[in-house]
């Protein structure tokens, strides 16, 4: 009798300035293979060439996954496109579920996860910016350990109005901000609390929170179909000359 296959859940994240992929194994003990590279563009030509190499790493095929996960944004719109499709491709072809998960809250998962790891004592606020190559940031706020609300928009100077709606007080301690803004809050009052090292979501951890979240289904909020979640259209404008018309 041959033996039952082993589950694995394969995450994808292109959202941001970086092209990440990860498998995680339900093995014993279970295991994680990882690949991430930093880029502003290029994510089409280079994430199947590194979903490939992952699974040599590996050891596995394609057949072998049972789940996959992707970050749905908010983020570029160009990298959200590849990462859905690519996602949704492998889904129907391999026949296995493809689940959503949202870039702010992914971001702030991983400084959680790492927290408890750490056993760090206390409750922080923790505040989600993204940059959105725009005038203002990508947001979402977690006061005390859960989400004030959902993602939204937010410009820096309306940065207090903003946490204050959210239970948010500024103060010398209880408040971290995550994410890749951080060179956009230079020189204000809130560089103090930025901390490195979460700029785009972790897809180790993404995958091994997809792997142990797929079965709940609808009944986790984190759990999100794998449609894009874009917070703006997209950054096109009509031509600004009117097309020449051509007298008969």
């Amino acid at each position: 009798m041959s033996e039952a296959p082993v589950p694995c859940c394969l995450a994808i994240d292109t959202a941001l300035n970086s092209c990440n992929a990860a498998v995680f194994r339900m093995t014993d003990p279970p295991r994680s293979h990882v690949k991430r590279e930093k880029m502003v563009r290029g994510h089409a030509e280079r994430l199947v060439p590194m979903i490939n190499d992952l699974l040599d790493e590996a050891g596995l095929a394609y057949g072998d996954l049972t789940h996959i996960a992707v970050t749905v944004g908010p983020g570029a719109f160009t990298g959200l496109r590849i990462g859905l499709s690519t996602a949704r491709a492998l889904g129907v072809a391999l026949k296995c579920p493809v689940c959503g998960f949202s870039t702010l809250e992914s971001i702030y998962r991983d400084f959680m996860n790492q927290r408890e790891r750490n056993k760090a004592p206390g409750q922080l606020d923790v505040l989600v910016l993204l940059d959105s190559k725009r005038a203002d940031l990508y947001v979402q706020a977690f006061p005390s350990g859960g989400p004030a609300g959902p993602s939204g928009t937010v410009r820096i100077a309306d940065l207090p109005e903003y946490l204050a709606s959210a239970g948010i007080s500024v103060r010398e301690e209880g408040l971290i901000i995550l994410g890749d803004a951080s060179a956009r809050l230079d020189g204000t009052p809130y560089a103090t609390f930025c901390i490195s090292g979460y700029e785009t979501p972790d897809p180790a951890a993404l995958s091994r929170y997809a792997f142990f979240s797929a079965g709940e289904g609808s009944a986790n909020p984190a759990v999100l179909k794998a449609e894009p979640q874009y917070l703006r259209g997209a950054d096109v404008s009509s031509p600004s000359r009117l097309p020449r018309k051509i007298e008969e």
